[in-house]
């Protein structure tokens, strides 16, 4: 019988954007989670079925040069300051695996790559799975963002539009106004526009690491804002992100 081996990973688009609240970015080029949740994919294998006993499965995420591996494990517990990853006991299927992963409440806002390794007797074969935006999460009260009342999270996150007030305390006016965060190109461009910010440019490892920190994507957002325009090559997706950042990225800035 052929050896064991990864055919196909499923990242289940419906399931994730449904229990991450990101149906809006349904269109967007990667999966769009929200962190301090878990996500589930599904790896279909080829070959003999998994062998608990025998074979192994880790995960590696990767964002930038930064990576974090972990390992597959059956126990559903998990920590909510590391990366966790575990086989569904209530869909276990040897042929067919369902892994649910958990991301830390503080992990990076940006675009992941993650891989599967699956090692056996005969050796260890790895695959990308694919790539996912991780965004705050106003839902999680780990999270430095955390929103504790439902009606706010559904004004302040999840509209798509809205008012602008203006004027002063005495004249104070409202219009309406569209956001446009679920429109395509938006997400990535925010996240295009912090790899030009000169933390990005002068370090990238550091400037990865402190993207878990809302305030400091704050700061960085704030400088551009009072920096003069960039190249004029660049304008379009400087203007579109710098429109849009705050919405998508730090909706409770």
């Amino acid at each position: 019988m052929e050896d064991l081996s990864i055919q196909h990973a499923n990242l289940e688009l419906s399931e994730n954007l449904g229990r991450h609240r990101t149906d809006g970015f349904k269109n967007a080029n990667a999966l769009v989670v929200r962190r301090g949740a878990p996500f589930k994919i599904s790896v279909q294998l080829k070959g003999r079925p998994f062998n608990p006993r025998t074979d192994s499965l880790r995960i590696k995420v990767i964002l930038g040069r930064l990576y974090v591996e972990m390992p597959v494990t059956f126990s559903t517990k998990h920590s909510s300051s590391h990366w966790n990853a575990y086989i569904d006991p209530n869909n276990l299927n040897f042929q067919k695996l369902s892994i649910v992963i958990y991301s830390p409440a503080s992990v990076s806002v940006g675009c992941y790559t993650f891989q599967l390794s699956v090692s056996t007797q005969d050796g260890q074969k790895s695959t990308v799975v694919g790539d996912f935006i991780m965004l705050c999460n106003p839902w999680c009260s780990e999270d430095a963002v955390y929103i504790p009342f439902e009606d706010q999270r559904e004004e302040y996150i999840l509209s798509d539009s809205g008012l602008l007030f203006m004027g002063t305390p005495m004249n104070l006016v409202s219009r309406p106004w569209s956001f446009d965060l679920y429109e395509p190109g938006v997400l990535e461009a925010c996240l295009d526009l912090l790899k030009v910010s000169p933390q990005h440019q002068k370090n990238k490892r550091k400037d990865y690491l402190n993207r878990g920190n809302p305030v400091y994507i704050s700061r960085v957002v704030s400088a551009m804002v009072s920096a003069n325009r960039p190249q004029k090559q660049h304008d379009r997706k400087y203007k579109m992100g710098m429109n849009h950042i705050q919405t998508v990225l730090l909706p409770t800035a």
